[in-house]
């Protein structure tokens, strides 16, 4: 955001002699798309380095151009890791979706097993894991 901002206020002080310079850098919305903040930010480096003598005369830091163009490489570079991690996002969610279908179908035959045996006249007993005998050193113990 620092670089941006610098590119910005210098171009604004060009912009009170020239004042068409002024209007080619503006900072992107920040609620924009991606694409759109990108699309903008290449047409400001490409503004920049037609317009970098003048930038420099006004103040403009004469790596900045250079340190923007590393900067928005890094932004793509993080934008195309987070694209590439979607689809195993999205397989992960299908997966769940998958085993939480299969646990209902066994609920559900649990729920019918339970169902009958109860019909039958046979209790079902439930054993709680307050019953159940504990190991040194495993969860719960005391």
């Amino acid at each position: 955001m620092g670089l941006l901002k610098h590119l910005v206020t210098t171009a604004e002080d060009i912009g009170s002699d020239i004042a068409a310079v002024g209007e080619l850098f503006r900072i992107p919305d920040w609620n924009a798309t991606h694409i759109a903040f990108r699309t903008s930010i290449s047409e400001m480096l490409n503004q920049a380095r037609a317009h970098h003598q003048l930038l420099l005369m006004h103040g403009l830091s004469a790596t900045l151009v250079n340190e923007l163009d590393v900067a928005v490489k890094e932004f793509d570079a993080s934008l195309q890791e987070t694209d590439d991690g979607k689809p195993s996002h999205v397989a992960a969610r299908a997966e769940m979706k998958t085993l939480c279908r299969e646990i209902m179908r066994l609920v559900g035959m649990l729920d019918g097993f339970n169902r009958s045996r109860r019909r039958q006249g046979r209790p079902v007993r439930w054993r709680t894991t307050s019953s159940l005998p504990r190991r040194p050193g495993g969860a719960g113990y005391h």
